[in-house]
């Protein structure tokens, strides 16, 4: 729980609450104006940078007192919720994302704050995999973990909680999430959250309330794949999420691999894709 929050960190969030998380906003208000808080200061004249209706509509609102109130107990369940605020200019903020021009202005988390900073491994795959694919994935989590490598992964069903436990061994791994920090999401997660905020840490770029929208995935993947020095994508379908995740880890210049199976088992084709396509072939965590 964090004891108060600094101002700069109060002016970033308000700007981030008010574009409802948008990027291209965001980044473009900083640019124009050189600062949060000079960009809250004119935020009168935001009209002029064609930002979307929505955004011009909350700002209007935002005079009124009911809607400060609202941001107010936002900024409540932050400090209640978190362990550590981290915004792009600070010394903690992960500089492997730094290179990224989609890289969020702000990260929320509980745990060890500097793990984001360290050599970390993500491993994605499948949410309904083979017990086959569990089993490699908790073994290549722990056995990479075991050689310092910190493990990262979305906190999902079937890969990522194997990959997390699997991590979790040797006390290193990091979760990334789609939701604020208030809520877990899947609720039966609950306990492996609690575990890696205790263990190792766990982190969003979302605001408290903010829902498990289907567009808040792939915006968690980029920074699980940006974390990370290479993704293994462990089990996939050719219709698993774990494939954007590996297409936006290439966009990224990431070292992909993918562990083959059975040619015909339709656990592995997306695995087996990936191959095809470029994906380095590992069999062994060596």
């Amino acid at each position: 729980m964090l004891q108060q929050l600094s101002q700069n960190q109060i002016d970033t969030i308000r700007i981030w609450y008010l574009v409802q998380h948008s990027l291209s906003s965001f980044y473009k208000l900083i640019h124009h104006y050189g600062s949060a808080a000079a960009a809250f200061q004119a935020r009168h004249d935001w009209a002029k940078l064609n930002l979307h209706a929505s955004h011009l509509k909350r700002v209007q609102e935002f005079e009124q007192s009911t809607a400060q109130s609202t941001f107010e107990d936002i900024l409540k369940l932050i400090q209640q919720h978190s362990d550590f605020v981290i915004c792009i200019d600070d010394a903690d903020y992960p500089q492997q994302l730094n290179y990224y021009s989609d890289k969020p202005p702000i990260i929320f988390g509980q745990g060890d704050v500097s793990i984001l900073n360290a050599a970390q491994i993500a491993i994605v795959g499948s949410r309904k995999p083979s017990p086959q694919g569990r089993q490699v994935a908790y073994d290549f989590a722990y056995y990479l973990s075991e050689k310092g490598f910190y493990i990262n992964s979305g906190l999902a069903l079937g890969i990522d909680e194997a990959a997390h436990r699997g991590g979790l061994q040797h006390g290193r791994s990091l979760a990334v999430m789609a939701t604020g920090l208030d809520s877990t999401y899947l609720q039966q997660h609950l306990q492996l959250r609690q575990l890696l905020a205790q263990s190792g840490a766990v982190i969003t770029e979302f605001l408290p309330k903010t829902l498990p929208l289907q567009h808040h995935f792939p915006r968690r993947n980029r920074i699980v794949s940006g974390l990370s020095l290479g993704v293994i994508v462990a089990e996939a379908t050719l219709q698993s999420g774990s494939l954007i995740t590996a297409k936006i880890a290439a966009e990224q210049g990431k070292h992909i691999f993918a562990i083959p199976g059975h040619i015909y088992d339709a656990y592995h084709q997306g695995c087996h894709l990936l191959i095809r396509e470029g994906a380095t072939l590992v069999d062994h965590p060596e």
